[in-house]
């Protein structure tokens, strides 16, 4: 329990805020803000598999409330790309898309501000394999986050780039679905956070506001005719929310879409024809939270994904190393192999110029005759079954993770190292030792062994 000593002082214009939304004004609301905010996990069903055994997200099929905060540096699976550690409020992206996004169509996706990544995965989950996600972050260094739980999560289907929103808009490349998690004032963070209410300021409102505006003007003509645009906060005021959505259609040819809701907690506010959803301190387990969409007018165009315009190329790859589908295509870049999605030939090129950090999933590279394989393609939900498997218990999964070398006989050669039956990354054996290629960059940097009272796994709470 969060001691209300320690809470900051709620700014009074927050509170009064709140208070118009929800017509309380009894100082239930001030009260919430000091309550401990509950933890909530997304599950990668690609590498998870049945129902835990925990409360469920009622907004995303894949989402849980954890009993407690454990220290998730100390399960293994956590590195695995397993689950995703989200706030519950901003899983409500799934009920959006699913109401108004065909999303068994294959679809040109832009997660504009998008480290560290809890919503380019969520999207990953959401769109169909044929679709392309294309996250970005303006931020080198949060690109380079952002980039790193993409490759956990394992999904070949996206790409990550690092520029301005107007860089994007002037690109000539076009999106069926932007997703605009915008920059804001974080009034929704004051349960979790003091340094969000420190931070907090009437003018840094404004200055939020504004780059919001400009955002939303530099991205808006990446968006095709037809095509959707999420935005969505974690701050509560109007001028941040209401205020932008009207600026927005009034600048531009949109319309604001509704949605059904089949939860009482969710708080549903119309103004003209804007239609807002937040969730809010006193209602949800969870931290603030603004979301709305719209359509940008105009005939949808759907040419952008071209049915196998990518012949399956003849690659030299070991065996029983990659499960290859229609979805995908591999592709080689010197000694290197990638595998890209297929049918995006023509996007993938044009999005050259915007000089991609990643794309795909790589899967290793050609040493002479020895074919090492990268870590990308331990965390690929695509990696074959068949490759040679070396089961880990969590002592042994988490030195794994440290990069300590692991002293055991086994048969020569590369070797899979597994925790729960979910992969962690690649080891080769020599002799009596297990030479470790787990990502330099990546390497747990506690002592785990001291640590043995925090010791976790989210595997106890499957049935």
């Amino acid at each position: 329990m969060r001691d209300s000593h320690h809470m900051h002082q709620i700014p009074e214009s927050v509170l009064s805020v709140l208070s118009d939304l929800t017509g309380d004004s009894s100082g239930a609301i001030e009260e919430s803000f000091q309550q401990p905010v509950g933890t909530s996990v997304r599950v990668n069903r690609k590498k998870l598999h049945g129902e835990l055994n925990l409360e469920h997200v009622s907004w995303c099929d894949s989402g849980y409330f954890l009993p407690h905060r454990p220290n998730f540096a100390l399960d293994p699976l956590f590195h695995a790309g397993a689950y995703y550690v989200q706030e519950a409020s901003s899983m409500f992206l799934e009920e959006v898309l699913k109401q108004h996004i065909p999303l068994n169509e294959p679809l040109a996706v832009l997660d504009l501000c998008a480290a560290p990544g809890g919503k380019s995965t969520h999207l990953l989950s959401l769109i169909s394999d044929e679709s392309l996600l294309v996250s970005n972050e303006v931020i080198r260094a949060r690109a380079n986050i952002l980039s790193e739980n993409l490759t956990k999560w394992g999904y070949p289907n996206q790409a990550v780039i690092s520029r301005d929103p107007s860089v994007i808009g002037n690109s000539g490349i076009h999106f069926d679905l932007v997703v605009v998690d915008a920059p804001c004032s974080g009034e929704g963070l004051f349960r979790r956070d003091n340094e969000a209410i420190n931070h907090w300021s009437e003018e840094n409102v404004q200055l939020c506001s504004l780059r919001q505006r400009r955002i939303l003007a530099d991205i808006w003509p990446a968006l095709k005719p037809g095509g959707w645009l999420i935005y969505s906060t974690c701050t509560f005021n109007k001028l941040e929310n209401e205020e932008n959505l009207k600026w927005l259609s009034e600048q531009f040819d949109a319309e604001c879409l509704r949605l059904q809701l089949n939860d009482d907690r969710i708080l549903e506010t119309e103004e003209g024809n804007y239609f807002c959803y937040r969730f809010l301190p006193n209602r949800v387990n969870s931290e603030g939270f603004f979301i709305s969409i719209f359509k940008k007018n105009g005939e949808r165009i759907t040419d952008t994904f071209q049915q196998n315009s990518s012949k399956r190329n003849k690659i030299d790859l070991p065996p029983d190393l990659l499960q290859l589908n229609e979805n995908v295509t591999p592709q080689k870049m010197g000694d290197s192999i990638r595998v890209l999605p297929a049918g995006w030939t023509n996007f993938l090129n044009q999005l050259e110029k915007l000089r991609p950090i990643s794309i795909g999933t790589t899967v290793g590279e050609w040493k002479g005759k020895d074919f090492r394989p990268d870590q990308a393609l331990a965390n690929s939900v695509l990696i074959s079954e068949r490759i040679a498997q070396i089961e880990l218990d969590h002592d042994e999964a988490l030195d794994f993770l440290s990069r300590t070398e692991l002293r055991r006989s086994e048969t020569p050669g590369w070797k899979l190292m597994t925790f729960d039956h979910v992969a962690l990354g690649f080891a080769k054996s020599i002799g009596n030792r297990l030479n470790n290629n787990f990502r330099k960059e990546w390497r747990l940097r506690l002592d785990h062994r001291q640590r043995k009272g925090e010791i976790f796994s989210i595997h106890s709470f499957f049935n």
